[in-house]
């Protein structure tokens, strides 16, 4: 839900620079040569801020979403638990704590849930992206071969 608010603000974001350029140009674009110099100062300055914008969104991006990248194999179906939204909608969510393991076959203890209908494949091999200040912030389900040397051997003797 996060991640969807935050490309929300990056797009109202460029959509508001956007538009404020163009009304500030067209005036300008009716008058005479000293102006139209004023009319490059002026682009020069928006083009640097619309940069510096969406380079601070991206860098805020990774910074909020990013993080290292752990292994887990589903070996549960997870914790079943029905909860409603705030406008009243009913879902099913499943809960999951599972040992991680990252390249080097360090563990560390994952914490994460879904949002589905149903429970994750049991067996399946996953990549979590672990954040220090959010957790896990995402998921992807990874065949066997993706799955680092030293994370594998660990999930196997783990399971």
């Amino acid at each position: 839900m996060f991640e969807s608010f935050f490309h929300m603000t990056k797009l109202l974001v460029l959509f508001v620079f956007v538009r404020w350029s163009v009304l500030l140009i067209q005036p300008i674009l009716q008058e005479k040569t000293k102006e139209r110099y004023k009319l490059k100062k002026l682009l020069i300055g928006l083009i640097t801020l619309i940069v510096i914008g969406v380079a601070g969104l991206k860098i805020a991006d990774i910074v909020v979403m990013g993080g290292d990248s752990y292994y887990v194999q589903v070996t549960t179906d997870g914790t079943k638990q029905n909860e409603t939204d705030s406008q009243g909608q009913t879902y099913t969510k499943y809960q999951y704590q599972l040992p991680g393991y990252d390249q080097n076959g360090e563990e560390k203890s994952m914490d994460f849930s879904t949002v589905k209908e149903r429970p994750l494949r049991k067996e399946a091999f996953l990549k979590l992206t672990w954040n220090k200040n959010k957790g896990v912030t995402s998921f992807e389900e990874v065949q066997e071969k993706e799955v680092p040397k030293k994370a594998q051997e660990k999930l196997l003797e783990a399971n």
